[in-house]
């Protein structure tokens, strides 16, 4: 089996390279209805109860509030901020995943030029850091296909 830290620490380094502007970023309405709708409620029961439609962004949320509350000591940092690397860490292990699936299936040119066009595609830079469920949603369909290619 081939040692994959290379590809690993290359393609979370591109993550964090390619997504670091919109760390800052002001909250879109869909992550501020995240963050006042169930981020701001008292308990994860209240999280699943709250949502009308179940979705991915429940057990998201749910996540970030145990995120926010293991955090909860690093003052340095903006609340906002802090949110988001969660999801940064979910778009890191998405790059990874599909670096190792594409070197593993195709030769090492094909497997840069899949891993770049899925870092620079409008989809990757706008959900790399919100405060939402799709990388996560995107992190378990990585897996399942990682599993199954196996």
């Amino acid at each position: 089996m081939k040692n994959y830290s290379l590809i690993i620490i290359i393609s979370t380094t591109a993550t964090f390279v390619v997504s670091a502007l919109c760390l800052f970023k002001p909250l879109w309405y869909d992550e501020a209805l995240t963050v006042l709708e169930f981020l701001l409620l008292n308990s994860t029961t209240e999280i699943y109860h709250h949502y009308a439609i179940p979705n991915n962004h429940i057990f998201y949320s749910i996540i970030l509030k145990y995120w926010l509350t293991m955090i909860s000591n690093i003052t340095s940092i903006s609340l906002i901020v802090k949110m988001r690397i969660l999801t940064l860490i979910f778009s890191s292990v998405v790059v990874s995943i599909l670096a190792v699936l594409s070197i593993r299936k195709f030769e090492k040119f094909t497997a840069i030029a899949i891993s770049a066009t899925y870092l620079l595609s409008s989809p990757f830079t706008i959900y790399c850091c919100s405060i939402r469920g799709y990388m996560l949603s995107t992190v378990v369909a990585m897996t399942g296909l990682l599993a199954i290619l196996n």
